[in-house]
């Protein structure tokens, strides 16, 4: 069964191989679902409140995932596209567009030549996240406070 939360994004029952290459049906029953819609809503209610307090900053988001135009297109930013960059490690995503943004992904370079008081920084390269924050703080001299993460949001 596939259902939705009336944003377009769909749920429905997986298949999860154990070690013996043999498929379990798992079915996620509508309590997990809910229990994730409303984690899924808390984070995002965090995010929407901390990209709009931080408007007055340029906003530069982190490791070019998906979640970066699934985030941003339950956010009215309407005007405000313009204090938002996505940046990358990842030379094959640099020079790429971000669904929903219109902008190019650029490079951790460009850090080096922005005012770095007037920056904040949100990583969702949740699996790098020690790796990019000491990168910041140490190469690019970016003061922590600036930085971001999901534990810290």
């Amino acid at each position: 069964k596939v259902f939705n939360d009336n944003k377009g994004n769909l749920f429905c029952n997986v298949q999860i191989a154990d070690t013996k290459f043999r498929f379990k049906k798992r079915i996620f029953s509508k309590n997990i679902s809910i229990n994730y819609k409303k984690k899924f809503d808390i984070f995002l209610n965090k995010f929407q409140n901390w990209i709009h307090n931080n408007l007055d900053h340029e906003i530069i988001l982190y490791g070019a995932t998906a979640a970066i135009p699934t985030l941003l297109s339950y956010i009215n930013l309407t005007g405000k596209l313009s204090k938002i960059n996505v940046i990358d490690g990842d030379i094959f995503k640099q020079s790429k567009y971000i669904s929903g943004l219109n902008k190019k992904i650029l490079s951790p370079n460009y850090l080096k030549g922005i005012n770095k008081n007037n920056i904040k920084i949100f990583i969702f390269a949740i699996h790098y996240e020690n790796e990019i924050k000491k990168i910041l703080e140490t190469k690019l001299k970016i003061n922590s406070k600036n930085i971001f993460t999901l534990n810290t949001l």
